[in-house]
């Protein structure tokens, strides 16, 4: 038909590759998708609504569409990255000599001044190309998966194995792998705002709306404004108040009045307060004054005006300023001036402004709605935040029931969500309109984009395009264009660098005058010069900490521990705090049901073999003639479970809805999930706690809909109006019913086990209450093998470990003994604090950064507990794998997501990722992080006891007017051996046991405190008191030959050597920490020395280096 071929745009990866013209699928554009109904898009793409593509199918489109990759940005090429490493002014400058040495006919120094050059560039190409391919791999640490249906069967693929025609689950947390059309949704909520930028245009439109409703409001309504909220107005609109009621005002609030509304005292009482107060007011009002009396004050004391009150002077009587002392004005006050001149503009020529200038325009205006209406501003903020809904139906639809989630009426105390019925047919598909105007990106509501993220809800989507060919590749490819931030620690060695570069060069002239003023000759001196700047300059210091940084973290990512940005690690050797979730963290997340208690008093264990043994009769129990309270119970943990298995026998989903599955298997129930057909889903979340579905049963078609909910038992048992007697009949909920129930749930809590509560009703109940207590269902997640260790070394370390969660007080404490936590026995001072209890404490408050517990918490805790900390001077990491977590994650100092059960939100908001879930991998992390800043000053130290050394060296031969003990050949040389490998391997220094017990290190500590710059130069004395003794015993004749620069120059490497053995550990000698514990420094120094050997004893390098063989004598 016209409207299929319209909607057939053809791609421009179809268009490179002519064999995809003879595919029996066709790829419609996402514009034009979303015009359609679901089962039309699925046709043109040769896919299924149900069971999505055949694996043979997806690999022959893999195979010739290629991944789901967006494509890398065409880096620069090798040779011309190494070409460029020759604009570095002091690489110039040596180039210059060079010439300079080959014009005067001194081909010997020129050739060796040229081998130096190239050796120098080509360690600098090496360190930077290192750095970018250490940090390039950090970028692969984390492969996205996603859940793709294939043949009917729910798999887990990554997500650059995706082709157009796949069919994706969508879940919470999930980010969304590749331009999708809609086919089913459940209350799906995705956050585009990192796609469109909807949220910047949606701040600006409101602050729009604020100021002009606001100003509507004033003048049409001032007498209603006055009068209903008259401190408001007393605060925010003193004129008018004073205007209005200017006797009240002054007669009830006469000093507030003064310190107020100054002017308008002065004005109606100038002589009163003037004679009575003459200093105050001119000291306290010097505006008024000048207002009042202007040319008295700026004829008679005009130094004393602009000096004192220049922003008054030049506000009130601009004109009179700038036209009496424009000198001083513009002298003393510059950027005054600037900004008045602006203001004026905007007020006397609105249009020219707007037109030249709109950024200036739209920041002044900004910063005037900030300043008079920072309350309603804020109270607006919160919608920018809200994520777009989704639906199934075409874009030029009208929604219904065919097409849309099911929209009834939903208990309130609950999240709403609606279980998506079929999708709509061909035939319900609107005529598609022209163009793709009408289809903006923002107004697709059938379709998921990549790189989204889902905030809540549920869904299923085709994929139409993917890689280069999504939405999101224009937008990728500009972020790569962007330069990545430097982190702190970085920018604090740049000007570390800047610092002794600028200190290096002012000592460099220095010498090089006072070398000429001796009469040296020019060319010696200044090639000297020239490389003492090459030497001295730690020009390479921010490329060395760039590698230490990656390669440490890349060191944590074996450990399991993914460090996303380099600023996070950092913060890592800082840590004083860790907040942390139970479940999956402290625990293995492996969660087994240990034990089921039915309403009617039937209680089992589920021991270790796997059978459930009934507590009365001891045998094995089934559900065979079991009573009602265990059938529904039963059918409740099947029904009300969004978990599923794979064909390979795993099981996916929640550990939690899993083992209740598992559960089930053991009692021969697995088949009662058939029995139910779902109509509508109410998730689970951390407010309610509660899950709840509405189903019916196709057997039973006279039957009403039946509401199956499972959750915390303190939230679900105020929602039981009944609950199953012994006698197989509903008895009515009493008090002391539900008091003997929460009293069972509190034991089983009491033994370290996540109890979950199971009811059923009739869902036309309001408010989902109405239900019948089935029973309970305790799960077994034990701790994590080395938690207990870990917690014991953190606090042996000073960092205190808290643990957050739901659960309740009996299993958060029954946990918390096992691990070692303290707060978990009771008698501990350090009580937990519960959810509600810390609804009503005030932010802040210094009993929450006490106490090691917290329980019956949802993630708008997490957000309190982490500012609690921080205001208590802590440096706080919190574990989260929620939607809701992102938050907390976010405001904590250290972000740690879940890498196995953490949403996509979470890790997205995460500053590292622990792949293992493990707590361990905390604590590996926190010790990794101590042991990375440990490494840097390592080199740190090294490299600048060497610079001052050297420098010094030279220095001091130059004011003696002795001889240079060093050539520039050799200076060059010992500038490899400082940047060259030694320093480097410093950087893989493993960790030291004594710096995993030190504490954490304060946030503040400078990287060059004052005990290390006092280590560096007693290092940098050494070397040149051993240096100089051994030139000046070497030069007993008076005169300088080649084998005294050699003895001088080989005693200078030995004792850099030296100097960087001892670098390794400020406290411990070399054989206490291990000579062979850091091979690559062993192999580096080891060839450092290797190489002196060649310099001192090979011929052609003889010739370079200006040396001599070295006998024994």
């Amino acid at each position: 038909t016209a409207a299929s071929q319209e909607m057939l745009a053809p791609s421009p990866l179809a268009a490179a590759n002519p064999q995809l013209k003879q595919q029996s699928f066709q790829r419609p554009s996402l514009a034009k998708a979303s015009r359609h109904g679901a089962s039309f898009v699925a046709e043109q793409l040769g896919s299924s609504l149900t069971s999505g593509l055949t694996h043979t199918e997806a690999k022959r489109r893999l195979h010739q569409l290629g991944p789901n990759e967006l494509p890398a940005p065409q880096g620069e090429p090798l040779w011309l990255r190494y070409l460029s490493q020759f604009r570095d002014p002091m690489i110039a400058m040596l180039l210059c000599s060079a010439l300079v040495s080959l014009c005067m006919r001194q081909l010997d120094n020129a050739v060796s001044i040229s081998l130096a050059i190239v050796i120098v560039v080509t360690v600098a190409f090496v360190q930077e190309w290192r750095s970018e391919r250490a940090l390039a791999a950090l970028k692969r640490l984390l492969p996205h998966r996603c859940e793709v249906v294939r043949n009917g069967e729910l798999l887990s693929l990554d997500a650059g194995s995706l082709v157009p025609g796949d069919l994706v689950r969508l879940g919470v947390g999930s980010r969304v792998p590749a331009d999708l059309r809609l086919v089913e949704c459940a209350d799906l909520h995705v956050d585009e705002s990192s796609f469109t930028g909807s949220k910047g245009c949606l701040m600006f439109f409101l602050l729009l709306c604020l100021i002009f409703f606001s100003m509507l409001c004033l003048m049409l309504f001032p007498m209603h404004c006055l009068m209903l909220f008259p401190m408001h107005c007393l605060m925010l609109f003193p004129m008018h108040c004073l205007m209005l009621f200017p006797m009240h005002c002054l007669m009830l609030f006469p000093m507030h009045c003064l310190m107020l509304f100054p002017m308008l005292c002065l004005m109606l009482f100038p002589m009163h307060c003037l004679m009575l107060f003459p200093m105050h007011c001119l000291m306290l009002f010097p505006m008024h004054c000048l207002m009042l009396f202007p040319m008295h004050c700026l004829m008679l004391f005009p130094m004393h005006c602009l000096m004192l009150f220049p922003m008054h002077c030049l506000m009130l009587f601009p004109m009179h300023c700038l036209i009496l002392f424009p000198m001083h004005c513009l002298m003393l006050f510059p950027m005054h001036c600037l900004v008045l001149f602006l203001m004026l503009c905007l007020m006397f020529f609105p249009m020219i402004c707007l037109m030249f200038f709109p950024m200036l325009c739209l920041m002044f205006f900004l910063m005037l709605c900030l300043m008079f209406f920072p309350t309603l501003c804020l109270m607006f903020l919160c919608l920018m935040t809200e994520p777009v809904l989704k639906s199934a139906a075409a874009s030029t639809e009208a929604p219904d029931a065919a097409a849309c989630p099911d929209k009834t009426s939903l208990p309130t105390s609950v999240v709403s969500a609606a279980y998506s019925k079929p999708p709509p047919s061909a035939g319900s598909a609107a005529a598609p309109q022209s163009g793709d105007a009408s289809c903006e990106l923002s107004s697709r509501a059938n379709c998921a984009f990549t790189g989204t993220l889902v905030r809540s809800g549920c869904g299923r989507g085709l994929v139409v395009a993917t890689g280069a060919d999504s939405a999101f590749a224009d937008v990728y490819r500009a972020v790569q264009e962007a330069e990545a931030p430097r982190t702190p620690l970085q920018r604090s060695m740049d000007r570390l660098g800047r610092q002794l570069s600028l200190g290096s060069l002012c000592i460099i002239a220095v010498i090089v005058l006072i070398g000429l003023a001796q009469g040296r000759p020019l060319l010696d001196t200044l090639q000297i010069g020239v490389s003492l700047a090459v030497a001295a300059i730690p020009e390479g210091l921010p490329i060395v900490v760039t590698v230490t940084m990656a390669i440490g973290v890349m060191r944590m990512a074996r450990r399991n521990a993914v460090v996303k940005r380099l600023p996070a690690v950092e913060t890592l050797g800082c840590v004083t705090a860790v907040l942390s979730d139970k479940t999956g963290t402290l625990t293995l997340n492996e969660m087994t049901a240990a034990r089921l208690e039915a309403a009617d008093g039937l209680a089992a264990e589920i021991d270790g073999a796997g059978f459930v043994v009934d507590d009365r009769q001891r045998q094995q129990l089934t559900l065979a003639g079991a009573g009602p309270a265990l059938r529904w119970l039963c059918a409740v943990c099947a029904a009300c479970n969004d978990a599923e298995v794979a064909p390979d026998g795993q099981l996916l989903g929640q550990p939690t809805e899993a083992a209740l599955l598992l559960m089930l298997d053991r009692l021969e129930a697995r088949g009662l999930r058939s029995e139910f057909r779902r109509l509508q889903e109410w998730p689970f979340n951390s407010d309610t706690k509660v899950m709840m579905v509405k189903c019916e049963r196709p057997a039973q078609p006279a039957e009403a809909p039946l509401l199956l909910a499972k959750g915390a038992p303190d939230r679900l048992l105020s929602r039981c109006a009944s609950y199953w007697a012994p006698s197989g009949q509903p008895a009515p909920m009493t008090s002391s019913a539900s008091a003997a129930f929460a009293a069972q749930a509190a034991r089983m809590g009491a033994r370290g086990l996540r109890v979950l509560a199971a009811a059923a009703g009739n869902a036309e109940q309001p408010e989902g209450g109405g239900l019948v207590f089935c029973g309970l269902v305790g799960l077994l997640d034990p701790p994590r093998p080395g938690v207990r260790e870990a917690v014991a070394c953190l606090r042996e370390s000073g960092v205190l470990v808290a643990m957050v969660t739901g659960d309740s007080a009996e299993t958060a404490c029954a946990v918390a003994r096992q691990i070692g936590l303290a707060g978990g026995e009771p008698g501990d001072p350090q009580q937990p604090l519960s959810g509600d209890q810390l609804d009503g404490l005030p932010a802040g408050d210094p009993r929450i950064a006490e106490a090691r517990i917290f329980y019956r918490t949802s993630p708008r805790h997490k957000s309190k507990i982490v500012r609690a900390f921080q205001a208590a001077g802590r440096v706080v990491a919190m574990t989260g794998d929620g939607v809701n977590d992102a938050v907390a994650l976010k405001a904590a100092d250290i972000g740690v997501a879940m890498g196995r059960s953490g949403t996509e939100v979470a890790m997205e908001a995460a500053d590292m990722i622990l792949t293992d879930d493990s707590f361990r991998t905390i604590l590996s992390a926190v010790e990794e992080g101590k042991a990375i800043f440990h490494n840097i000053r390592c080199f740190i130290r090294f490299q600048l006891s060497t610079s001052v050394a050297a420098l010094s060296l030279v220095a001091m031969a130059t004011l003696f007017s002795l001889p240079s003990p060093l050539n520039a050949m050799q200076i060059l040389w010992i500038n490899i051996l400082m940047d060259g490998p030694p320093a480097q391997s410093l950087g893989l220094e493993p960790l030291d046991p004594e710096i995993r017990r030190r504490p954490p290190r304060r946030a503040s500590e400078p990287v060059l405190p004052p005990a290390m710059l006092l280590g560096v130069l007693r290092s940098a004395a050494v070397i040149v008191a051993g240096t100089l003794f051994v030139f000046y015993r070497e030069m007993s004749d008076n005169r300088v030959t080649p084998r005294d620069t050699t003895m001088t120059f080989t005693c200078f490497v030995l004792f850099d050597m030296f100097n960087a053995l001892s670098c390794r550990s400020k406290s411990k000698s070399v054989f206490s920490v291990g000579l062979l514990t850091n091979r690559a420094f062993c192999l580096s120094v080891g060839m450092s020395l290797v190489g002196q050997l060649l310099v001192i004893y090979c011929p052609p390098f003889q010739a370079v280096f200006q040396t001599e063989a070295l006998s024994a004598l």
